[in-house]
């Protein structure tokens, strides 16, 4: 009997041994098993949401890139019928009558500058030929008057036409760096002998330079 107790309590005893073993061994191989499912789920969402978000991305890159320059640029997206899909062509079409209002307003802009710049064209041509010298006493500051206000006219048109135009987007090689103390000198210029006149003293108090990014003609209006 004391042979067989000892033999049964060794026996319980491997047991206990291999089923501790076997149970350390699970445990093992479940946490490493659950680790890879959780590095691979999560590398397939990555994967996946990349995916979905691709034309997104692309959505964005491209609204970011179209201005008024480039208003005949569309996203284009392709793919199923989806809600981005019906997002990128509501878009396409927003971008599609902004640029036939843009064009609308170029076209305007420029009949306005043909129409308006014509007449003043023909006053000028018919002083100077109509008025050429000889003149009679007087009628030549008459003429030098009326020639210096249709050369103020016709700036004054070209800066607002351009002014106008610049709503829409103005090429780089149409600005250029200015100073506005230029300009605010050529007014006053032009302003002293009227101001004289009416004894009004006019100064100019500028410091320092004053630099713009725009055109001559927008700085003098």
């Amino acid at each position: 009997m004391p042979d067989d107790a000892i033999g049964l309590r060794l026996t319980d005893h491997i047991v206990r041994m291999v089923q501790d073993t076997v149970l350390q061994q699970l445990l093992l191989w479940s946490g490493a098993g659950l680790a890879l499912i959780a590095l691979l789920t999560g590398f397939m969402g990555w994967w996946l949401v990349g995916r979905a978000l691709t034309p997104v991305a692309a959505m964005t890159d491209t609204a970011r890139r179209i201005s008024e320059q480039h208003l005949h640029e569309r996203l284009a997206l392709t793919g199923p019928d989806d809600e981005l899909h019906r997002l990128a062509g509501t878009f396409d079409s927003m971008l599609d009558r902004l640029e036939k209002s843009f064009e609308s307003r170029r076209r305007f802009v420029a009949n306005a500058s043909h129409e308006l710049r014509t007449p003043l064209a023909v006053q000028r041509t018919s002083l100077e030929v109509g008025l050429a010298d000889p003149l009679p006493e007087g009628l030549a500051d008459v003429r030098e008057d009326l020639l210096a206000m249709n050369r103020d006219a016709e700036t004054l048109i070209a800066s607002l036409l351009l002014l106008a135009r610049s709503d829409l987007g103005l090429d780089e090689d149409e600005t250029e760096e200015s100073d506005l103390r230029d300009a605010a000198h050529q007014a006053v210029g032009r302003l002293l002998p009227q101001a004289e006149e009416k004894k009004v003293s006019l100064e100019l108090a500028a410091d320092g330079p004053m630099p713009v990014i725009g055109t001559r003609c927008c700085c003098a209006i």
